[in-house]
């Protein structure tokens, strides 16, 4: 998307980008040409966690857009200002009702014109209640072999998926 759909109106100034010569591209940004203000598009910062628990891995069905029905490592968006780490067992919290704790980095994750950079980490439970969360359809712990691989959300919870198995079976991605 165009950063002139999205703001129709330069946020320093004011004026009405709907006229062409109103704003020009500047590198991958759009500057205003009344003030010179430069709107960059930056990405979105999510977080997820991989937790087992007993050989099983935590995922959820998506109750929300985008992918509802499809299932997905607990995880969210980080509030501005909230450290990655934080966001990762709140947002466990949220959707999975389980307390875990930060064990390991498993990645950093993001594709080509997708806005969101996902951290990857594993964790584990420290308590709570495997349940639903407003976000969620259901959650259930799959064994590795039946891990609904074709119905993954996101790309990027596949590629952190395989990587965590990779790593525990000894092996590199």
């Amino acid at each position: 998307m165009h950063l002139t759909e999205s703001f129709r109106f330069c946020p320093q100034c004011g004026r009405s980008w709907s006229d062409m010569d109103a704003c020009t591209r500047f590198n991958r940004h759009v500057k205003c040409l009344n003030c010179d203000f430069v709107v960059y598009q930056d990405p979105k910062v999510a977080v997820c966690v991989i937790i087992e628990m007993g050989e099983k891995i935590v995922l959820l069905r998506r109750k929300i857009p985008t992918d509802i029905g499809d299932w997905a490592v607990p995880g969210g968006f980080v509030d501005a200002g909230e450290k990655v780490e934080e966001a990762a067992i709140r947002e466990v919290m949220e959707e999975v009702g389980l307390d875990i704790s930060i064990t390991e980095l498993i990645g950093v994750y993001s594709r080509v014109g997708d806005p969101v950079i996902l951290i990857v980490y594993a964790g584990s439970v420290e308590g709570g209640n495997l349940e639903c969360g407003p976000e969620a359809l259901e959650v259930f712990s799959f064994p590795y072999a039946q891990i609904p691989w074709g119905r993954l959300a996101f790309p990027a919870n596949r590629d952190a998926l395989l990587d965590y198995f990779a790593v525990r079976n000894g092996q590199q991605r």
